[in-house]
């Protein structure tokens, strides 16, 4: 387990051990960050109580425990070192409101640690998110221009590197946080087997929760090649590819529901016919409001691009969509362990063929 260097200027000298956060006795900050907890990054006491009930109520799903991490940002200018005193006391300051919020909530014993950082928000969270093994990050989805559909710094820089899988709350977002038996999960699915690698933390999450699924996909119009002015056999051509479409894409969804059904849950299907995904999925949100999205980071139009772990899909759903939102690393460290019962749903292609 990792014991978090309290220290101004973070790491340290190369491979020196790191210092345990100075707290009260039986502080929580005494604590190492438990390897594959889930890390709640507290950016605003007024965020704080929403993040650490969400962060819980995932722990709950996961089975595994939390810590509270809080990065206070250096303001020194380049080459000039904080004053020590000034970071110490903020440290002691930070710590001791974690340890009161950790105390606070209704299920107070499964926050494992707290964790008070100092640098750079975005860099220190991926480095200890990386040491710890961290299995998912709860941010709060943040207000910045009066906006709700802009993403804060430190969340759309946490987006870019994606260290683990990434629980995001925004601001509008009301208790309780998981969907329920009223409100499903929203599932969105383009054939890849990179948006299928979601499924299984789908599955666990319906189950824990008794919330139903909602698979959905985007069918874009067919672009056929014809002729201009189009002659009324090309027209016709034209409608049976998108008959064509429309049953493939049909068909797929419903194998995928009858997995999904194998495996306790309740599912339904919506086949969205539009032409830009993006808003299709945003509108299907506002119109058929849903408890929570679940998706995988990256989906067929990442597939060659290997280096951008977050597509396009999940980076514009993140900034919009208006409840949590459960993006899930497409590769390193699962967000689901084989002994969670984690093994990918056979049975499902990963296209129509």
């Amino acid at each position: 387990m990792i014991v978090v260097d309290p220290k101004p200027g973070g790491a340290g000298p190369a491979g020196a051990p790191r210092a345990p956060a100075e707290a009260r006795p039986g502080s929580r900050a005494r604590r190492p960050v438990p390897a594959g907890a889930i890390l709640v990054c507290i950016e605003r006491s007024s965020e704080g109580a929403a993040l650490r009930d969400a962060g819980v109520a995932l722990a709950r799903v996961l089975a595994c425990p939390i810590a509270l991490v809080q990065v206070l940002e250096t303001a020194s200018q380049p080459g000039q070192l904080p004053d020590p005193l000034v970071s110490a006391v903020r440290r002691r300051e930070a710590r001791a409101a974690l340890d009161q919020l950790a105390a606070a909530g209704e299920d107070a014993a499964s926050v494992a640690a707290v964790a008070v950082l100092e640098g750079s928000p975005a860099r220190e969270l991926r480095r200890i998110a990386a040491e710890t093994g961290s299995r998912a990050l709860v941010i709060g989805r943040n207000r910045q221009g009066g906006e709700l559909s802009l993403l804060g710094t430190t969340t759309r820089e946490i987006l870019e590197y994606l260290p683990a899988s990434l629980f995001l709350l925004p601001p509008e977002a009301e208790p309780p946080y998981l969907p329920d038996a009223t409100r499903p999960i929203l599932v969105p699915l383009d054939g890849s087997e990179w948006a299928e690698l979601a499924l299984p933390v789908v599955a666990a999450v319906a189950r824990a929760t008794g919330a139903p699924i909602r698979i959905v996909h985007v069918l874009e119009p067919v672009r056929a090649a014809l002729p201009m002015p189009p002659r009324k056999a090309d027209l016709a051509l034209g409608q049976k590819m998108s008959e064509h479409a429309h049953r493939l894409w049909t068909a797929y969804l419903e194998r995928v529901a009858q997995t999904l059904a194998a495996d306790g849950c309740r599912v339904e299907q919506r086949l969205l016919a539009e032409a830009e995904p993006r808003l299709a999925l945003s509108r299907h949100a506002e119109r058929e409001p849903c408890g929570m999205v679940i998706l995988s980071a990256r989906g067929q139009s990442r597939s060659h691009l290997l280096d951008l772990p977050v597509g396009s899909v999940a980076s514009y759903l993140a900034a919009r969509v208006g409840v949590a939102m459960l993006v899930v690393k497409t590769n390193g460290l699962p967000l689901l362990r084989p002994e969670d019962g984690a093994a990918q749903p056979q049975g499902i292609p990963r296209r129509p063929a």
